[in-house]
């Protein structure tokens, strides 16, 4: 699976991108919303997994595009509040996953991500 990764933190980005290569995804690495953009318009990855709130292009910019392109996204940020969480919810974020997340968390999100809600038993 192409996964976009976007985080304005590039130590965490270098990071995460590991993780998700070991884990069996192509990355496609975005320092920057503007960057994020770029790669969502080009290669249109099966996923997206977004920091939320970047300078100058926002992780939110870059779900709206996300969603005209029905690309699947959640946002991994630093921001557990209301707000924030509301504000995901309104852009179609199919999880909210705050930072420090363990990578079975986020891995776990990434399945949710592009596996949609399962039925309950």
């Amino acid at each position: 699976m192409i996964v976009l990764l976007a985080d304005d933190n590039r130590l965490l980005l270098s990071v995460l991108a590991s993780v998700l290569r070991v884990a069996g995804h192509e990355v496609l690495a975005a320092d920057s919303g503007d960057q994020a953009l770029r790669l969502v318009r080009r290669r249109r990855p099966d996923a997206a997994i977004l920091d939320l709130y970047m300078p100058y292009v926002s992780g939110g910019e870059v779900a709206r595009e996300c969603k005209l392109l029905d690309i699947p996204f959640l946002f991994l940020t630093a921001y557990d509040d209301d707000l924030s969480r509301g504000l995901a919810r309104e852009l179609g974020a199919t999880d909210y996953v705050v930072k420090p997340a363990s990578e079975a968390d986020l891995l776990a999100a990434l399945t949710r991500c592009v596996d949609g809600p399962q039925p309950r038993p």
